[in-house]
């Protein structure tokens, strides 16, 4: 129980984090009627988050090691299920985020699994990932 408690601290933080940002970290305000689902910062590969008002994802590198960071992604469910994509950040470690907007179909049968990963050039082998993700395109 305590272990469980611990862990949802820490990850209430690091969202926490993440959405506050540093001095040098520029953040697009969410509406206020936007669920947020966020990766948990994991060596190399930076974080991201899905934001479901405006089917968008922010993507951060947050070491400088020469790798850049991405989110691959994949939507389940409706017409377009196993549609796929990757949205990179490539402009170098902890100068902002990257977004990048998509056109989900809207619905609470849609989800989208997503993987943050860092890898050396635009299709380089991964060299490091997080733990998936699932976010629902309508929020919850």
């Amino acid at each position: 129980m305590r272990t469980r408690a611990l862990w949802t601290a820490g990850v209430a933080l690091a969202c926490t984090i993440s959405m506050m940002g540093g001095p040098a970290r520029a953040q697009t305000p969410a509406p206020a009627d936007t669920t947020q689902f966020c990766s948990l910062p994991k060596g190399a590969a930076g974080m991201a988050c899905f934001y479901s008002d405006g089917d968008r994802f922010s993507v951060a590198d947050l070491l400088a090691d020469g790798l850049r960071v991405g989110v691959i992604w994949e939507l389940h469910g409706g017409p377009q299920d196993g549609r796929t994509g990757e949205c990179q950040d490539a402009d170098g470690a902890d100068n902002g985020n990257t977004w990048c907007d998509y056109d989900f179909p809207e619905g609470s049968a849609h989800a989208v699994e997503f993987v943050t990963v860092a890898r050396d050039g635009a299709n380089g082998e991964p060299q490091a990932h997080g733990d998936p993700i699932v976010a629902y395109v309508s929020g919850r």
